[in-house]
């Protein structure tokens, strides 16, 4: 309201008088900003040291008059839900706003743990310190989010699984086979570093030193994030002098260059299949002639007269006594037979092979010449008869 002076006047009696009159002014208010925050969308789950996370956070200008200039966006975590000087700053934004009455703008304010900061739950609480902007006070706008976040130590867990494994039957100075191995982090922290894939043969699914090296990678760079795989390839071959057998291929993983693996208990693969070692003597002749020759595709020992030797087995032989067996058999066989892992046994002694399903290919070579007889006798020049069976004249 406003008091002015009134003019003079007189009262009934004819006294002056100069009373003040009041009068009502128009209603007005005084516009300012005002700026308040919110978590938007999701928060993280979890928030590790050395691992880049952002938090969305949205500011409304909820005051009367636009807001404009630079803001400052302070991030903490907080053992309770007020802010003080005990809590840990984890991010900071600043940034030129203009924001009418009743509208929002949205940022991102990246996240980064200190090491020191100890396991837990912790309030998240954002500050936004808008002075400079227009916004009156010195008292920023502070907003907690709806739920605690959990702070975990980072963590790398490296895990292998073979996907790929050579062929079923493999003989030692054959060609290198290909062979992968997928390798996982199961932990919540990158795994940045190296890592050596080393495969063996094993008579069973345990790492020893009786176990056969026949490959190894090499030291692999290798950056996997949080639940992310890398497939690191290697060439297997196998060394001379490994015995014929039926063996498990297993595929170690071994972590260096900065890779602190949490749980190298995990870090060794056993393929889901086993590899038969064999010796096979390829394009020999055995005991009667026969040329055989062993199929790798196809895993089979073929009689190049037409006779499939050993239908899913792998016939060998003997380069000196001539004596064949299959891929089961680590030595000469027992009296005429051998047998394939089926167990159908082939007539051997006749140097002939067939199929355990059909009857043996017949033996096409001729028998040998009746040996020669005596010469007929012979005379000496006096006319006496000589036998030549002792070797006297």
């Amino acid at each position: 309201m406003r008091i002015k002076s009134a003019p003079p006047c007189a009262d009934s009696q004819g006294r002056s008088s100069n009373l003040p009159v009041i009068e009502r002014l128009e209603n007005r208010r005084l516009l300012s900003a005002s700026l308040s925050g919110s978590f938007g969308g999701h928060l993280p789950a979890a928030l590790i040291p050395s691992v880049k996370k952002s938090v969305s956070i949205q500011i409304t200008n909820t005051g009367a008059a636009s807001a404009a200039g630079p803001i400052n966006v302070n991030l903490y975590l907080s053992s309770d839900a007020s802010l003080d000087n005990g809590d840990t700053l984890i991010g900071h934004v600043s940034r030129n706003i203009h924001l009418k009455p009743g509208k929002h703008s949205g940022l991102a304010v990246g996240v980064s743990v200190p090491t020191s900061l100890a396991p837990g739950n912790y309030e998240l609480i954002v500050s936004i310190d808008g002075t400079k902007a227009g916004v009156p006070g010195s008292t920023p706008s502070i907003a907690v989010a709806p739920s605690a976040v959990q702070v975990q130590q980072p963590i790398v867990d490296l895990s292998a699984d073979i996907i790929e494994l050579p062929l079923k039957t493999v003989t030692p100075g054959s060609s290198p086979q290909r062979a992968v191995v997928r390798i996982a982090n199961l932990g919540n922290a990158p795994a940045r570093g190296r890592a050596t894939v080393t495969w063996y043969l094993s008579t069973d699914t345990a790492l020893d030193s009786s176990d056969v090296m026949i490959a190894s990678s090499g030291a692999m760079a290798i950056h996997l994030g949080a639940h992310k795989t890398q497939d690191i390839q290697s060439l297997v071959t196998l060394p001379a002098g490994v015995p014929v057998g039926t063996y498990d291929v297993l595929a170690q993983v071994s972590a260096s260059h900065g890779i602190n693996d949490s749980n190298p208990s995990n870090n060794l693969a056993i393929g889901d299949s086993t590899i038969d070692v064999v010796n096979v003597a390829e394009h020999r002749r055995g005991s009667r002639g026969r040329l055989i020759e062993f199929d790798r595709e196809e895993c089979v020992g073929i009689d190049l007269g037409g006779a499939v030797l050993a239908d899913g087995g792998v016939l060998w032989i003997d380069d000196n006594s001539g004596d064949t067996g299959t891929s089961d058999n680590s030595g000469a066989l027992p009296s005429d037979t051998i047998t394939d892992p089926s167990g159908a046994a082939w007539d051997s002694s006749g140097g002939d092979f067939g199929s355990s399903d059909t009857a043996p290919p017949p033996d096409d070579s001729s028998p040998p010449p009746d040996p020669a007889s005596d010469p007929a006798p012979v005379s000496d020049p006096g006319g006496s008869e000589y036998s030549s069976s002792g070797g006297d004249f």
